[in-house]
This record gives structure tokens, sequence and C-alpha cells, in this order.
């Protein structure tokens, strides 16, 4: 018995210690990437269950920089809190350009969702949504300029993809501001160098 005991004491010892801000362990902790952004336009990132493992995820690097935002992982298991009306950025057949002229809108109706997944994860939440009666209005990033960086963290086989951080900057970029939104992809680029340090190999979804 005492054996067993003192095992467990020394597996408790060796548990690695987790930052309590951003809930990565210590030595992976990425607060000091987190560059403050005073958002007007609320952003609410819904998370799948399986990118809460993901050590390469933006999420919860996004919503540490927002002034205004919510993180929460929806499945069929979890239920988070659900506007009757969700403005949600996602290419869609029936998606609108996402447009300066929204802003009022979406932000009298709650703020934008941003989804947080891979293409397959993304369309998993969108039917979950749907299947709760959920009035979705969709949004797109079209026309939008940009190189993403997506690519040197994971490896994608669909064209015109982004980070979850890049696409919450592009879409406040439209939104509320450039001046606003250029912190984020501050952050993300120090993200991607301190990320890389510790997982140089790419992953394929």
């Amino acid at each position: 018995m005492t054996s067993i005991n003192q095992n467990k004491a020394q597996k408790s010892t060796l548990k690695r210690p987790y930052c309590d801000v951003c809930a990565r362990p210590q030595k992976t902790c990425i607060c000091h990437c987190v560059t403050p952004v005073s958002n007007q336009t609320p952003i609410h990132i819904i998370q799948h269950p399986d990118e809460t493992k993901q050590a390469k995820g933006t999420a919860k690097l996004a919503s540490l920089c927002l002034s205004s935002s919510t993180l929460s992982v929806l499945s069929e298991s979890k239920s988070v809190a659900l506007s009757e009306v969700m403005h949600v950025l996602f290419p869609a057949p029936n998606a609108n350009e996402l447009s300066e002229n929204d802003r009022e809108e979406i932000t009298a109706q709650g703020g934008l969702h941003i989804l947080d997944g891979t293409w397959r994860q993304a369309n998993q939440l969108i039917r979950l949504l749907e299947s709760r009666s959920i009035d979705i209005v969709f949004h797109t990033l079209s026309t939008i300029d940009y190189q993403s960086r997506y690519r040197q963290l994971r490896k994608t086989k669909k064209q015109g993809a982004f980070s979850t951080i890049e696409a919450i900057y592009l879409a406040l970029s439209v939104l509320d501001s450039a001046d606003v939104a250029e912190p984020l992809i501050e952050s993300f680029n120090q993200f991607l160098e301190f990320q890389n340090q510790f997982q140089p190999n790419r992953e394929q979804n």
C-alpha cells in the first residue's frame, strides 16, 4: 500500500505546471504573445471540441487579445449560449461579403461569430447550429487581398484558409478599422515564431 501511495505522489509531482491565464503548459505559455486589441465589434469564437487539444490553435490567443470576446466549445453534448440570430463568418453559398455597413446590425445582434476548427470541423459546427433552429446570417471575406501565413503553422488542402486569429483580424479590419485589428497580426507573428521552436513539423488537416 505504501509503495502505491509513493507512486501516486511521484506521478503528481511530475505533472507539468500550467499557466493560469492561457491554460497551456508553462513551457509553452503564449501570454507573451498577447497584444491588446480594443475591438468595438464583439467577437464570439465557437470552438470545435477537438481544437481544445490543438497546440497550434490560435483561438485562445485571439480571445486573450480582444477586449470584447468570448470563447466557447460547442458539441452535441456541450451547449453554449446562442442567440436566435447569429452572424457567422463562413463561406456558405448564400454568404454576403462582409462590409463596414454590417457593423451596426452585427453589433446590435450580439456580434460576429467565428468558427474555430478545420474545414471539416467547421462544417460540423454549422450543422450543430442549424439543428438548434438558429437563424444564421453568413458572411464571407472572399475579396480580401491578404497573404495568409496559415500554412507556416498547419498544412491544408483548402484554398483561402486562414488561422482563426487571421480571420478575426480580417473581419475587424472591415468592421472596426485596420488600425484596431493590426495588433492581432503582431500577436500571430510572435506566436508563429514561438510555436515553430517546439513543433517544426507541420501537420496535415
